[in-house]
């Protein structure tokens, strides 16, 4: 099975450990994101980066069958949210979805969500996709 991973940049770390658990059952997550290409050090150099990222991540996301969205609590700070339009793409293109974390608008409410990653992995049964 074919699985994208969508969350926030600053969580790369946390869910590059996902993908590779993920692998381990013998799914395939390449998601480019989560190589840290899309990292840019200015906003000029982002600007120009920004067309080709949006790109590579419809279709990454194009190439999936189930997207994982990693979703967080509400903050006082912005965030670029990235994640709530690939979110969005893949419910459109009729890609399965979940969620793991809280529900951060209305159209997270039309997936099963799980509150944690541990739980995912216990009755979430990704280890069965594609069985």
């Amino acid at each position: 099975m074919r699985i994208y991973l969508a969350g926030r940049y600053g969580r790369i770390d946390e869910l590059n450990g996902y993908a590779r658990a993920l692998r381990k059952m013998g799914h395939t997550v390449d998601c480019r994101w989560l190589g840290g290409a899309h990292r840019a050090e200015d906003a000029q150099l982002m600007e120009e980066l920004s067309e080709r990222i949006a790109t590579q991540d419809l279709v990454d996301i194009g190439l999936s069958d189930v997207l994982i969205a990693f979703t967080d609590p509400p903050r006082s700070t912005s965030s670029r949210g990235g994640r709530h339009v690939e979110f969005g793409y893949a419910l459109a293109y009729g890609i399965s979805c979940y969620r793991v974390g809280p529900i951060e608008n209305v159209f997270y409410t039309r997936v099963t969500g799980y509150p944690t990653w541990s739980e995912f992995l216990r009755r979430g049964q990704p280890e069965r996709w594609g069985q």
